[in-house]
């Protein structure tokens, strides 16, 4: 498979399957309000706006979440950097610098859970 197969194929994926991922999750967190919402009026209990307003807010993260995705970042760009090293792709000296994006998101996270803790 060539160069430009794959970067075809990713391109492809990417353009058709982002959106459909997004759908997806979106519909599901919908489904998740909505059964929420059918339980309390199945045990008879009233739905009042304020509990709807509280159901619309988005999520607070939870206290581990910034650990988590900066592990998940910074696994990501070591993964990138090494593989971009060992020249899976050809000669790739310079396009090892792609691994400072997620390196750099995944240290920022670290940062802010640090900032949380405190």
């Amino acid at each position: 498979m060539g160069g430009d197969t794959l970067i075809a194929m990713t391109l492809f994926i990417s353009l058709f399957g982002s959106p459909i991922a997004m759908l997806y999750i979106y519909l599901k967190y919908r489904s998740k309000k909505l059964k929420i919402i059918e339980k309390m009026l199945d045990a008879n209990r009233e739905v009042t706006p304020e509990m709807l307003a509280v159901l619309n807010q988005p999520n607070s993260s939870t206290p581990g979440s910034d650990i988590r995705m900066a592990v998940f970042y910074l696994t990501i760009g070591g993964a990138i950097f090494l593989m971009l090293m060992f020249e899976v792709f050809g000669n790739p000296a310079r396009l090892s610098l792609l691994s400072l994006l997620p390196l750099s998101i995944g240290i920022s996270y670290l940062i802010a859970s640090r900032l949380k803790e405190n």
